[in-house]
């Protein structure tokens, strides 16, 4: 009879990993990296969109332009080519049904700024994400799920690594909801400096309510931004 064998102690440890799909924001990228002891390389692609990718200098990303054409719109529907905008694509190889000039909802930074690794691509510096999840305050300030997500994760001493969970719901001109799920860490102080700060961050007024669990939707997933 065969002695089973023991794989207790054997590590995988893959070269790379390419993530898709979601928006790959910096603290979730670090996880990653540091769990599997390797460089993750983050690609965007949808319906008519050329494949956008990481190359190794990770210095943003490129768009094979050999395969659609990439636009970058502004709020007025002009091309720009450095700042942010709405990512429109064509397809050049789907022959059965080609997507021309097709509105993705998906905000992107551009860049001029050639990559060090050579290629003339056009460059995206930052996969921002869909219009819906972006808040845009009355000031005019744009934030995105990472200016929320770095503010509950600092090292802080207000905030203590107290907030679990949180979802942001701003009522147009009018209100900034918090709906937090917080451990024993969270305390009175807390919740006076996220009100004090995030109010002058938006210039609006701020409330915040402690919930038990923030719910996903239908698809599993869990919004962080709702514009009310």
């Amino acid at each position: 009879k065969k002695k089973k064998k023991k794989y207790s102690n054997y590590k995988f440890v893959p070269k790379a990993i390419m993530t898709t799909g979601n928006t790959l924001y910096p603290e979730t990228r670090r996880e990653i990296e540091e769990s599997f002891e390797c460089k993750v390389f983050d690609s965007y692609n949808c319906e008519a969109n050329p494949t956008v990718f990481e190359c190794h200098t990770h210095e943003g990303y490129h768009s094979a332009m050999e395969y659609g054409i990439t636009e970058v719109l502004n709020s007025r529907g002009e091309e720009i080519s450095e700042g942010i905008g709405t990512l429109i694509s064509t397809d050049l190889w789907n022959f059965a049904q080609p997507f021309i000039r097709y509105d993705t909802q998906d905000l992107v930074e551009i860049d001029t700024k050639s990559c060090s690794c050579g290629r003339k691509l056009k460059r995206i510096i930052r996969i921002i994400g869909r219009e819906n999840d972006i808040l845009t305050a009355p000031n005019g300030r744009i934030f995105i799920v990472h200016n929320f997500t770095g503010f509950f994760q600092t090292d802080n001493k207000f905030i203590k690594k107290s907030v679990l969970q949180f979802q942001i719901i701003y009522i147009k001109n009018q209100l900034i909801k918090f709906l937090l799920v917080v451990n024993q860490n969270y305390d009175e102080q807390t919740e006076k400096y996220i009100k004090n700060f995030w109010s002058q961050e938006f210039n609006m007024r701020v409330e915040i309510e402690l919930v038990d669990a923030i719910p996903l939707q239908s698809n599993n997933k869990r919004r962080f931004i709702i514009n009310a």
